[in-house]
């Protein structure tokens, strides 16, 4: 524990915490005080949100960075989230992701999550009662710094996804939701996974038939949402997986072609450090982006997003207030963007894989298969397409840890 945050919780939170548990004195009480909040759950955390506690204790004990937004509770094992779905009667909802929740720098979705989708107040109470949270790491996040010399510094994230899958009891994934989505569409799809959930647990002999009439009946609601604009071209890309299937690597700036949001972040700096051309969108995607109505942030969403944008010296409120909307206007319009992507192309291969019998369920195998076919960023390539070992740049190599 960093001692910043020791000291904050022993010199803040402690007398109030001792109501609850017997701690004892000093940095290590604070460490230990920690570990006996996380014990308590998620009314320790409701706890510290009440006496509004220092917003790095609440993360901690929720283990979501910017938890006093969100106000969510999360499980970092997954035995411990099973157990606890297990005595709720409840579905796991377990976040897969590069980097942890808790890193400022986890990869670009996991951020919005946190600030543009968790922080939805109605959302967040559907998933606390709905769902046991979890969260694991995929691998870790591909961070770039560049040195401007003067003191300028570009320090951001590059490459990856995220993906939330729903357990059964067992830890068999039902569904899988794939990058990011507006909180609405989020909820809705959940609904209908939560409801699948419930009919297994009342007829666990027909689990697998209600599993395939459940993606069977999400993928035909998607193509008659999308019937007005279904020409043979948006068809045949929606079919079409986006990603590898082989062991090859896929180029960094191509796998970004699949996620809106996160490449407005990261593109930029890829495609300067690889000279690469801007990538058109396929007319599929100009077609869909025709149908959208851009997505709705919360109060806390947009107060969180003044915090990461301050006002500028010498910038005036009337100024600031027009590059928060310019920029929360661009953000709404990417967010609508993302999820009608990931509907349209991401989550209705995952329907048809479940439609044609070829997952069973085993989060190992499912996840792999998501974050090559779908993500294009395959665990055979540690390297995230972000190295080409067949252009030689005049730099020593640098060692493959897949290859020993």
């Amino acid at each position: 524990m960093p001692r910043a945050l020791a000291l904050v919780c022993a010199l803040v939170l402690l007398p109030a915490c001792e109501q609850a548990t017997d701690v004892p004195t000093g940095r290590q009480a604070a460490v230990d005080d920690i570990d006996a909040l996380r014990r308590e759950g998620r009314a320790a955390l409701t706890r510290l949100l009440e006496r509004d506690a220092p917003a790095e204790l609440i993360d901690a004990v929720a283990q979501q960075r910017d938890a006093s937004a969100s106000g969510l509770y999360w499980e970092t094992e997954l035995e411990t989230a099973l157990s606890k779905a297990r005595e709720r009667g409840v579905p796991v909802l377990s976040l897969r992701m590069l980097g942890g929740l808790t890193d400022e720098y986890s990869c670009a979705n996991s951020r919005f999550f946190r600030t543009l989708l968790y922080t939805d107040p109605e959302l967040s109470q559907f998933l606390d009662e709905r769902f046991v949270l979890h969260w694991s790491t995929e691998r870790p996040v591909p961070q770039v710094q560049i040195d401007f010399g003067d003191g300028r510094i570009i320090h951001t994230t590059t490459t990856g996804n995220s993906a939330h899958y729903v357990l059964d009891h067992a830890g068999r994934v039902l569904d899988v939701l794939p990058g990011l989505y507006d909180a609405r569409t989020f909820r809705e799809r959940l609904e209908g996974v939560f409801e699948l959930h419930a009919a297994t647990l009342r007829a666990p002999d027909e689990r697998d038939a209600l599993i395939a009439a459940h993606h069977r009946a999400a993928a035909a609601a998607l193509e008659g949402r999308l019937a007005t604009i279904m020409t043979p071209a948006l068809r045949a890309w929606m079919i079409r997986p986006p990603g590898q299937t082989d062991d090859e690597p896929v180029p960094a700036l191509d796998a970004q072609r699949f996620t809106m949001s996160k490449s407005m972040v990261e593109v930029p700096t890829l495609r300067a450090l690889e000279r690469a051309p801007t990538f058109r969108r396929d007319s599929a995607e100009q077609a869909l982006r025709e149908t959208l109505k851009p997505a709705v942030f919360s109060a806390q969403a947009i107060a969180l997003v003044r915090r990461d944008r301050p006002r500028r010296d010498a910038e005036s409120h009337e100024d600031y207030d027009a590059r928060i909307a310019r920029l929360l206007a661009a953000a709404a319009d990417n967010v609508a963007m993302d999820t009608a992507l990931n509907e349209a192309r991401l989550h209705y291969q995952i329907h048809q894989w479940y439609i044609r019998g070829e997952v069973d369920g085993a989060f190992a195998s499912l996840n792999e298969r998501i974050y090559t076919e779908l993500f294009a960023t395959p665990p055979a390539d540690p390297w995230l397409g972000l190295l080409d070992d067949t252009v030689y740049d005049g730099l020593p190599e640098v060692p493959n840890p897949a290859r020993g």
